[in-house]
């Protein structure tokens, strides 16, 4: 949106960003509570007291197509439905307001200079390495069912969804987004540093995490963590040859190696992932599974996602925006544990689709604003961007929790800046040919 670059950083944007590392990493555990409503007020004013200083505005043509399109569907929601007990929060706080946490890494951190998004990057991962390493003693009391430093978990009676750490209550899909950024940062290292330390950290922390994952029936690990991490090691391959394929088939064995000795060497990793993985992938398809001991007819999110259809006028505008909220008494068991059941009951299936496809745009808008793609990739990218938050939005409450949007947002920010590497590397060699 604001034309102007900068190679400088000014006192709100270090405060946003303090508040995007405190807020995940222990305000939610503290106080369960997030103050994300205030940050959207403050990132609005702040952008705008910018734009009338510079007065130089680039209008986003497809952003504020897909924002008013939005606009008239909620007008025509609202006034068939008119507004619900839960409509601000879950319009706004619950709905499009995590937009704002995404628009201020592309109008404020990817304007900056690329050292000095290079040194942010740096110092979020020492930061959240000393962090992993502070909490892994603490998750590995809390699989010894003592509530140790748990806090706010009385309304969640599943103990194992407590099993995160300093993340706090009801965490652990806020823990894999976590990790996930972990990774990633850790991989943008190695690829710039070609350190061997580095990668064994990063396997390490794999390992730990996988184990741990199965503990804390955390599936969304073994969801996201495959998806995720394949897109962004999509983006080193910058030529195929035989020399690349021949480390492939050298080190691909003994990852393999390590991935089944894990898998062999836990009992309860085994029982979990068949259960709670692969079980899962045969709930969807409706296909029966021989190694998993006891799996439902149906997968439970899908099941609430067919009640939002048949109950709440799902194929049409729903019931109301706010007509219901997460884990409203009133519902099934469960209800709104993830985003396609809540919004599609409230406004019907395309207003969950113009959700997924505004998070898609602005998601897919942090990796542009460093990177100029033909018309093919761009195509591409957004595509899998609206692939990554359907899952998201079948698996998790994407939408509703700024913090994984924090983390999101801070992934696509390492993606860019990883996939901008690749380029300049070419550029480099087509300059000075070897």
């Amino acid at each position: 949106m604001i034309k102007k670059k900068s190679i400088s950083i000014d006192i709100f944007e270090i405060c946003i960003l303090l508040y995007c590392l405190i807020q995940p990493l222990i305000l939610k555990w503290i106080l369960n509570k997030s103050f994300v409503k205030y940050i959207y007020i403050l990132i609005i004013l702040y952008n705008i007291i910018k734009i009338v200083k510079i007065k130089k505005v680039k209008v986003d043509v497809i952003s504020i197509a897909l924002i008013t399109l939005s606009f008239i569907y909620i007008l025509l929601n609202l006034q068939q439905n008119g507004f619900g007990k839960y409509y601000y929060t879950n319009l706004v706080v619950c709905g499009f307001g995590n937009i704002i946490i995404l628009s201020f890494f592309i109008n404020n951190i990817m304007k900056k200079d690329n050292s000095l998004i290079d040194k942010i990057i740096t110092i979020y991962a020492k930061i959240s390495n000393v962090y992993f390493i502070i909490n892994v003693p603490i998750i590995l009391i809390q699989l010894q069912n003592n509530y140790f430093m748990m806090r706010h978990h009385e309304v969640n009676p599943m103990y194992e969804d407590h099993i995160t750490g300093l993340i706090g209550a009801s965490g652990t899909h806020r823990l894999t987004f976590f990790w996930l950024t972990l990774i990633i940062t850790n991989i943008y290292f190695y690829n710039k540093n070609k350190n061997k330390s580095i990668l064994i950290w990063i396997i390490t922390q794999l390992i730990f995490m996988a184990s741990i994952s199965a503990y804390n029936d955390n599936n969304a690990f073994f969801v996201f963590f495959p998806i995720i991490l394949l897109q962004v090691m999509i983006m080193f391959i910058k030529k195929i040859n035989i020399i690349r394929v021949a480390k492939f088939l050298i080190l691909m064995p003994i990852f393999v190696s390590i991935i089944t000795l894990t898998y062999n060497s836990n009992d309860k990793l085994q029982v979990f992932f068949n259960d709670r993985v692969i079980g899962k992938y045969y709930q969807l398809t409706n296909q029966s599974y021989k190694h998993t001991r006891h799996i439902e007819e149906e997968e439970e999110r899908i099941q609430l996602y067919k009640y939002a259809l048949e109950y709440g006028n799902g194929y049409k505008l729903g019931k109301g925006i706010g007509s219901v909220t997460y884990g409203d008494k009133n519902m099934p068991a469960h209800f709104g544990m993830s985003e396609i059941s809540i919004k599609t009951y409230e406004g019907g299936i395309l207003y969950l689709v113009l959700l997924i496809l505004l998070y898609s745009y602005y998601s897919y808008r942090i990796i542009l604003s460093k990177n100029k793609l033909n018309k093919k990739c761009k195509l591409c990218l957004f595509l899998i961007m609206v692939f990554n938050f359907t899952i998201m939005s079948i698996y998790t409450q994407i939408f509703s929790t700024p913090e994984i949007i924090i983390f999101l947002g801070i992934i696509l920010c390492v993606v860019s800046m990883i996939y901008e590497d690749k380029i300049n590397v070419k550029k480099l060699k087509n300059t000075y040919p070897v």
